[in-house]
């Protein structure tokens, strides 16, 4: 367990994973568009699982939470003056390509965020303890992502063993929320024998990006365990 506690490598993204993050960022913010035009479409949220929708959200700002403890002395880097040194952590316009992968997480938080408010928007999902679910559930990613930042910020606090403590802490409840996320989505769809407003382009998407996410957090950025173990779990599920 040792050397999983670790902030993330310095390491510059090469020419492949650049092109990777970019695509992810775009990918993961118009991915969402045939959700979104389908649930407008019927002006109805049946068959979609708000449950789902809120566990997904919670994944999506778990990761992020997390990601924010493990990068954080690259996002202090960024208000620093480029160095001359190559082995330091990378400042300015270079932290664009090494913090892709946070900006993949963040597009991908605002997508399912925006998602949950459109499904308790329409009819039959509109009611209010689902309206309460959701809020409830953006309040938490909000508050968890605002944890990361106190505890990282100050003098001495960057990667400190509370902070990682931290990370791994809400890295198990990321994984929790993934091995979990479309179970309510199955007995939904069961239940109403159809997937209704529910998407199945979007499902595809979601599990080729998925893999990609993987391999970009994994191979490409390198992310210590607390940002990428559970991120590699939502594309067993639609299937």
């Amino acid at each position: 367990m040792g050397n999983m506690n670790k902030c993330a490598e310095t390491d510059m993204p090469d020419g492949l994973g650049k092109a990777i993050g970019i695509f992810l960022v775009i990918a993961t913010l118009l991915a969402s568009l045939p959700q979104v035009l389908k649930l407008l479409k019927a002006k109805s949220s049946e068959g979609v699982a708000p449950l789902t929708l809120c566990l997904i959200t919670t994944f999506s700002g778990t990761n992020l939470a997390s990601a924010i403890v493990v990068k954080w002395r690259q996002f202090q880097a960024c208000r620093q003056v480029p160095p001359d040194n190559p082995g330091l952590p990378p400042t300015g316009a270079a932290c664009f390509w090494y913090l892709l992968d946070v900006q993949q997480q963040i597009s991908s938080a605002l997508v399912f965020g925006t998602l949950l408010m459109l499904v308790v928007y329409y009819p039959p999902h509109n009611t209010r303890n689902e309206r309460a679910l959701a809020l409830f559930t953006l309040t938490l990613v909000l508050i968890l992502c605002a944890l990361s930042c106190v505890l990282s910020s100050g003098h001495g606090r960057s990667c400190s063993q509370s902070a990682l403590a931290y990370a791994q802490g809400v890295g198990v409840l990321s994984a929790t929320c993934a091995f979990t996320a479309y179970v309510p989505q199955i007995v939904d769809t069961w239940r109403v024998r159809g997937a209704g407003a529910l998407s199945p382009l979007f499902l595809a998407i979601q599990v080729c990006g998925c893999l990609l996410v993987v391999y970009n957090q994994v191979i490409v950025n390198k992310d210590p365990p607390p940002v990428r173990p559970s991120t590699s779990v939502p594309h067993r599920h639609p299937s």
